[in-house]
This record gives structure tokens, sequence and C-alpha cells, in this order.
């Protein structure tokens, strides 16, 4: 069975003079919640702090690369 690959990226924290957004971090654990239980991906998770630019671009390269020929 193909595997699923998911890289999820909830930000509510932003620096100012960017205004907090509420939900997102919510938003994105429900996904990861969802994708998990029922279909068995497998999710990477960065949340506000954690979403940098290096890591999301390692979130690609080591976590979403590991996806196979027939993976999702």
């Amino acid at each position: 069975m193909p595997d699923i690959y998911a890289l999820i990226v909830g930000i509510d924290a932003y620096s100012a003079p960017l205004r907090v957004l509420e939900g997102c971090v919510n938003d994105a654990t429900a996904m990861q919640d969802l994708l998990e239980r029922r279909y068995g991906a497998k999710c990477a998770v960065l949340l506000n702090e954690q979403a940098t630019r290096l890591h999301i671009i390692d979130g690609f390269r080591g976590h979403l690369a590991q996806a196979r020929p027939g993976d999702s």
C-alpha cells in the first residue's frame, strides 16, 4: 500500500507589525490528527517559531523526500 507524506505548517504567532492570528495552529494539529488516524499518513508538523524558512526547506528535503513512486 502506498504511503502518504505530509508537511503541515501552522503559524499563529507573527512578529509586529503583523497581527497575531488565531486558529492556524489548531487547524494544523487537527489536520495532522485526521491524516494520521484516517489515512495512516506520515506527518511532519511545524508550528509557530518552528516554521522557519530553513525548517520548511528541511521538511521538503528530509520528510517529503522519503516518498517513493506511488506514494502521495
